[in-house]
């Protein structure tokens, strides 16, 4: 699909945005035991297996990386992040379910990006290949491929499968990898091997296609502040488990936007079906009864 990159334009203003919780979304082993409970997170994560089982590289196990101690999830964050990711995707297709697609999608848009995949930017398939977790798996003996051309102390590549274009602003997979990559383009800095988040908004058009709108940014505050300004955003849905932003923040963005009220409620707390989510993980995790 291409992305239209325009300002902010309030012919296309509407009232609802969905806010992706970002790489901490998982921290607590609470919100990820409950997390895999949700059928559509089940599904990605078992599509995401078998992507990754279709790859000459060693196996690891997606669902029992999620619902490990938090000492264990927490020793490698390539793999953390790739899973948060997975789980707003399917959240987000949860979501769908019971409510109609909003207007405007916020979230980050580098390193393991659900925003992307939900705002049609790129494929599910597409994140798992990208994702700078596949640095951490070693390459089956099969898969290790010469390369003659590189220096010593580098790595060989894995290519794509056939067919499969680079994504734009996103690494192609390397295994193993001598140190950390920059991303083409984008040379920002890197912090505990994962680039400083970037954060980027799209909006649906009238014509059913995604606009780009305003340019990436690092703060996602500002970047939510010329949503509701611009586009005169009253709700927005929390797609999580975990919080991009503060709930009590939500009141600085109206007030720094000009606007009346701006509310956020999150996804889960949307579904019928999903009553039983926080029942008892809200005082564990921090979060207002």
């Amino acid at each position: 699909m291409t992305v239209v990159h325009a300002g902010f334009k309030t012919a296309y203003s509407q009232s609802t945005g969905v806010v992706f919780a970002g790489r901490n979304g998982l921290d607590f082993l609470e919100l990820r035991l409950g997390a895999v409970r949700i059928p559509e997170v089940s599904l990605r994560l078992r599509e995401a297996q078998r992507i990754l089982d279709g790859l000459e590289v060693e196996r690891i196990d997606l669902l029992g990386a999620v619902v490990t101690e938090d000492e264990s999830f927490f020793r490698n964050i390539k793999i953390k992040s790739l899973l948060a990711a997975i789980v707003q995707v399917g959240l987000y297709d949860r979501l769908l379910r019971t409510q109609r697609p909003p207007e405007v999608l916020v979230g980050n848009s580098n390193g393991d990006s659900a925003l992307l995949v939900c705002a049609g930017q790129i494929t599910f398939e597409q994140l798992i290949l990208t994702s700078a977790a596949l640095q951490t798996l070693q390459p089956r003996p099969s898969a290790v491929v010469e390369n003659k051309d590189a220096k010593p102390g580098t790595s060989n590549v894995l290519p794509l499968p056939s067919g499969m274009l680079p994504v734009p602003g996103m690494q192609t997979p390397l295994l193993p990898i001598a140190a950390e990559p920059t991303l083409p383009g984008l040379p920002l800095p890197s912090l505990a091997g994962l680039s400083l988040t970037e954060f980027r908004a799209f909006q649906r058009a009238e014509d059913g296609g995604i606009v780009e709108v305003g340019q990436p940014i690092m703060d996602i505050k500002k970047l939510m502040i010329e949503v509701v300004e611009t586009l005169q955003i009253a709700r927005f849905i929390n797609v999580g488990p975990g919080a991009a932003v503060a709930s009590t923040e939500y009141e600085q963005i109206a007030d720094a936007a000009g606007s009346d009220e701006v509310t956020v409620i999150d996804s889960i707390d949307l579904d019928p079906m999903l009553n039983w989510f926080w029942k008892q993980m809200r005082p564990v995790v921090g979060y207002a009864n």
